[in-house]
């Protein structure tokens, strides 16, 4: 399987929306994230991993197939280095020390509250993921579109970042930043997507 490159990622951040909460935590809303041969290679990593249950969320209908950035898996290792080195820039924080990066797959009446992460990473991304059919063609997604995220501050609305294929968000804080899903996933829908944790 061909690397992935992380560079694009950097690329969407330049024309990215930007929200700022009052402690000062930024969510990023990224845009045309990867090229389509990209997605197609998140859409064929979930044949040759075993897919597993999410820490903390084994009762929802998600499935995740992990990557490891550090162990050479899936993502180019010069570009991971560049594009954690970007993110630092971006916060003005120190190297993160731990990543991780997942495609997960939400299926029929996923849906979770408003909450904040666990205590075991501070930043958040994440890419929404087409589906392709057996022809390798986009299918539609239009009825997975309130499924996107939602953010909060003093429990009122902020905004949600709709489920729109090759689009997502980045949050540098989301132990501080409550969200939630949106509507639960409809029946013969999948939503899939590239989740990544930073610390």
């Amino acid at each position: 399987m061909k690397k992935i490159s992380l560079v694009p990622i950097v690329n969407s951040f330049k024309n990215a929306d930007t929200i700022t909460f009052k402690n000062n935590e930024k969510l990023f809303i990224l845009k045309d994230v990867f090229d389509l041969e990209t997605l197609k290679s998140f859409h064929q990593l979930r044949h040759s991993k075993q897919g597993t249950t999410v820490p903390l969320q084994e009762n929802n209908a998600r499935i995740s197939w992990d990557i490891d950035p550090l162990q050479n898996e899936c993502f180019d290792t010069d570009d991971f280095s560049f594009f954690v080195e970007f993110l630092n820039t971006v916060q003005n924080r120190n190297h993160y020390q731990f990543c991780t990066a997942s495609v997960w797959e939400d299926s029929e009446g996923y849906q979770i509250g408003t909450h904040v992460d666990n205590s075991t990473f501070v930043s958040a991304m994440q890419i929404y993921l087409p589906v392709f059919d057996e022809n390798m063609e986009p299918k539609d997604s239009e009825q997975l579109y309130h499924t996107g995220t939602k953010f909060y501050q003093n429990e009122e609305l902020v905004c949600q970042v709709p489920f729109v294929p090759n689009t997502g968000y980045f949050l540098t804080n989301s132990q501080t930043v409550f969200h939630s899903s949106g509507d639960a996933v409809s029946a013969d829908n999948v939503r899939r997507s590239l989740y990544m944790i930073f610390k």
